[in-house]
């Protein structure tokens, strides 16, 4: 018999160590690795498993829509500076138009 296959069989009452394990309320995982890492069986099978530390939550993203229902709202003053910021920047294309013409000739 292999080795692993003898360590999985103690018999106490008739029973493997998976039915012992779960018995006590234990993986019958946790204790093949207890049995793996050198514990005695009735350690392994009377340690109580130990605490894991508890997940964080995630924190919840909150979907936002992307359309636009209704016109953004720009005040008189705003337009009127969207205006000017739109005059200064035609005056600027136009002078740098002028001034590759200039080199080029």
């Amino acid at each position: 018999m292999k080795k692993s296959t003898a360590k999985k069989r103690a018999y106490s009452k008739g029973q493997n160590i998976a039915q012992l394990a779960r018995e006590k309320g234990i993986d019958p995982n946790l204790v093949y690795g207890r049995l793996h890492k050198g514990w005695t069986l009735a350690k392994a099978l009377s340690e109580p498993k130990r605490p894991t530390a508890k997940k964080k939550a995630k924190p919840q993203v909150i979907e936002q829509s992307t359309a636009v229902t209704e016109e953004p709202v720009v005040s008189e003053k705003g337009r009127d500076f969207l205006d000017t910021m739109f005059f200064h920047v035609m005056i600027l294309i136009v002078a740098i138009v002028i001034a590759l013409i200039a080199i080029n000739e």
